[in-house]
């Protein structure tokens, strides 16, 4: 049994590692690999019986019968698209350094055969560095801390002058419900038990984390952790309220792309469209300053005057009046 269970692992470890879509390999193939591989020898009556084993136990495994080609193990635990699908959301992902991006890679690119090769140097420019810890450590800590109820305790950091995180030295006491992620950052949603409200805290800024032995207040029924991110995370906070905005067609894309359900879009004229928003003021006035040059706001008409106002001020710290 125990030769049985070697030759299963034998053959499956030489089609991981040298078949796929392009490569194809005889029993001979099989064969030499092994010999070559692991100084073994194995007959082709056992490569043909082997396959079927592993066929019978899951495995989808492609043979000369099936394609006049040769073995193919045509299922991984990580399929290539998959693959590049995460390379790409971990590439993108700020709170991710080098190090941790290349780790990771190395290890999806051991899912794959021989010949899918490492070759993010050619898709990606090199991962630069960045001021975001390595935050693994708290989001597994935080995960525990909810799947057995309990309470975590935190202090929380801002940057100094000189670019270092620094505690505030107050302690926060929260009843974790959930992990989200907004605008490339992860938090921690969760009761703040001193306010008495539900609070959310970005993971990377964490220090002295700690899961408590207090058994954790029960999320209320009616949160929804999809609706607060997109109203208190993604929307900076603050009263959820409707308005109008003169958008240039250009920049369409990027008015869905940060809206998305809740934007609604009409005809406006040639070069324009009329964009109903439903957001915070101040998620609203961030975006149309960063868009300054293809917004109008024009409504309500308060939010109008105080948006020329802001403008005015701004303009004059350029002006020099001596």
């Amino acid at each position: 049994m125990a030769r049985k269970q070697s030759n299963d692992l034998l053959v499956l470890q030489i089609l991981s590692k040298y078949s796929d879509e392009r490569h194809y390999l005889t029993a001979t193939d099989v064969i030499d690999l092994i010999q070559s591989e692991f100084g073994l020898n194995v007959e082709r009556r056992t490569i043909y019986t082997t396959v079927d084993v592993l066929k019978e136990m899951g495995y989808e495994i492609e043979t000369y019968a099936e394609n006049n080609k040769g073995y193919l193990l045509k299922k991984r635990p990580v399929s290539k698209d998959d693959m590049d699908q995460i390379i790409q959301s971990l590439y993108m992902d700020p709170t991710v350094d080098k190090k941790q991006f290349s780790d990771i890679v190395y290890r999806l690119y051991q899912t794959q055969s021989l010949y899918t090769k490492n070759d993010t140097g050619k898709l990606y420019a090199e991962k630069s560095g960045n001021f975001f810890k390595d935050a693994t450590a708290e989001m597994n800590l935080i995960s525990d801390a909810i799947r057995h109820h309990k309470k975590i305790s935190f202090a929380y950091t801002h940057y100094t002058m000189d670019k270092k995180l620094t505690a505030n030295g107050k302690t926060y006491t929260l009843s974790p419900y959930c992990i989200t992620a907004s605008e490339g950052f992860f938090y921690v949603v969760g009761l703040n038990e001193a306010k008495g409200k539900v609070s959310h805290y970005r993971i990377d800024r964490l220090a002295h984390l700690m899961k408590l032995d207090e058994t954790a207040s029960d999320a209320e029924k009616s949160f929804d952790a999809k609706k607060y991110t997109q109203e208190k995370i993604a929307a900076y906070g603050g009263k959820i309220e409707t308005f109008k905005v003169k958008c240039n067609k250009y920049i369409i894309d990027q008015v869905v792309e940060k809206f998305q359900d809740n934007v609604k879009l009409e005809p406006y004229d040639n070069l324009n469209v009329l964009a109903t928003i439903t957001t915070t003021l101040d998620n609203l006035v961030y975006w149309c300053f960063q868009y300054i040059n293809y917004t109008v706001v024009l409504e309500p008409q308060m939010l109008k005057e105080e948006i020329k106002k802001t403008l005015f001020r701004a303009t004059n710290q350029y002006i020099d009046y001596k």
